[in-house]
Parts: structure tokens; C-alpha cells; sequence
């Protein structure tokens, strides 16, 4: 216990070490309220690099459409502790209709999904 810690700080559990992360994914359900094609463009943040990276792209429909996105390469380079004792992963979803600024995009599911082996956290 450090000294002067807090009851809170007492019982916090221990950081998620980013070696434990085997994996990083976004899942998504993107619909737009009209007929013209609308692209959905995903990037997670690469903190070993210091940059946005692409993960892929679909083009959405009024009906809805499913996707799953993966980071590109080492998992492991898209998470860092944080001060709170956990892991911060960042990712953006950028929408572009083609043609006109008179829709909405509306997303149903976006999930961002990080696993961690539970079996060897130390990596």
C-alpha cells in the first residue's frame, strides 16, 4: 500500500498489462437513412507509432450492414496503461455519403472488443 493511499487506491485492482493483449477488434451495424452508398471507415490508434492506422472500410446500406474490424499487426502497440491502473485503446468510425449532406448515419452496434490471455498475463 503506498503511503497516504486512499481506501479507494487500497482496493483498485492491478493494471492490465498491455503484453497480456492478444487482440483488439470493433464490431459494427451501420445504417443510413438513404438509398445512395455511404462509406464507414475504421482506425485504431497505434500508440508505438504515434498515429492513426486504418483498419478497413464498408460501404453501409439502409438496411444495416454487419462488420468486424482487427488492428493491423501487433495487438499489443494499440493499448497503454492509463493512470487508473487500466488500458486505453482508441478507435474512430468515420462516415462519408456520396453525393449529398442531406442524411444520417445511425449506428446500431459499435463494440470494441479486447482479449487478454487470463492463462500468461505477464505476455
Amino acid at each position: 500500500m503506498a503511503l497516504g493511499a486512499t481506501p479507494q487506491e487500497q482496493h483498485r485492482p492491478a493494471p492490465q498489462a498491455p503484453q497480456a493483449i492478444t487482440n483488439i477488434s470493433l464490431a459494427t451495424l451501420s445504417r443510413t437513412s438513404w438509398s445512395l452508398p455511404v462509406v464507414e471507415v475504421i482506425y485504431f490508434y497505434n500508440w508505438k507509432q504515434r498515429r492513426w492506422t486504418g483498419a478497413g472500410s464498408a460501404t453501409i446500406t439502409q438496411a444495416g450492414t454487419p462488420a468486424g474490424y482487427v488492428v493491423p499487426g501487433n495487438p499489443q502497440d494499440y493499448a497503454i496503461a492509463n493512470s487508473s491502473g487500466g488500458t486505453t485503446v482508441y478507435a474512430r468510425v468515420y462516415t462519408c455519403g456520396l453525393g449529398s449532406t442531406g442524411y444520417s448515419v445511425l449506428h446500431d452496434l459499435l463494440r470494441l472488443a479486447v482479449d487478454v490471455d487470463i492463462f500468461n498475463p505477464g505476455g
